[in-house]
C-alpha cells in the first residue's frame, strides 16, 4: 500500500488534486512580481496548455480511448462533472507531456522523477473524483540497482 492510499484526508475521504496554483494540475504557476509582457506571455502559454489538454480529452471521448475508462463515467451532477473533467485534463496533460499512448492512464512505470511526480498528481486527481477505494495503484518505483560493497 502506498502513501497515497494510507492518507486520511480531512474532507470526507476525498483528496483534492494539486494546488489550484497549477496549470492542468501539473505545472506550478508563476507567482510574484512580473512585467506585464512576462505575465501576458505566461498567461498565453497557460491558455495553450489548457486548451491542448482539453482537446486531448475531447478527442479521447470521441474515439472511446481505453485510458478514459479508468476515470469511470462522467457524473451527471455539475460538481461531479467538473471534478471528472479536472482529473481527465490532468491525466491527458500527463500523458501528453510524457508521450504515453497506451490503453492505461499512465503506462507501466515512471522512468524519471518528473514522471513519478506527475503520476502522483494524477492519482490524487483520481482520488478526488472517486474516493481512495477506487484509485488505481500508482506505479511502483523501480528498485534501485544493487551495487557491490566497496572493498578497501
Amino acid at each position: 500500500m502506498t502513501h497515497l492510499h494510507r492518507a486520511k484526508p480531512a474532507n470526507r475521504g476525498l483528496v483534492r488534486p494539486a494546488s489550484p496554483a497549477t496549470i492542468v494540475g501539473l505545472i506550478p504557476e508563476t507567482t510574484g512580481p512580473l512585467t506585464s509582457d512576462m505575465r501576458t506571455g505566461l498567461d498565453q502559454r497557460k491558455t495553450l496548455i489548457q486548451d491542448r489538454a482539453t482537446a486531448i480529452v475531447q478527442a479521447a471521448i470521441t474515439r472511446g480511448e481505453a485510458w478514459l475508462g479508468e476515470l469511470g463515467p462522467q457524473p451527471p451532477d455539475q460538481p461531479g462533472a467538473a471534478r471528472w473533467w479536472t482529473a481527465a485534463i490532468t491525466t491527458a496533460a500527463c500523458r501528453d507531456r510524457h508521450g504515453l499512448t497506451g490503453p492505461t492512464t499512465l503506462g507501466a512505470h515512471p522512468t524519471n522523477a518528473i514522471m513519478y511526480a506527475d503520476a502522483a498528481r494524477v492519482h490524487l486527481a483520481f482520488a478526488w473524483i472517486q474516493g481512495p477505494r477506487a484509485v488505481p495503484a500508482p506505479p511502483a518505483r523501480r528498485p534501485a540497482p544493487q551495487r557491490d560493497a566497496l572493498r578497501l
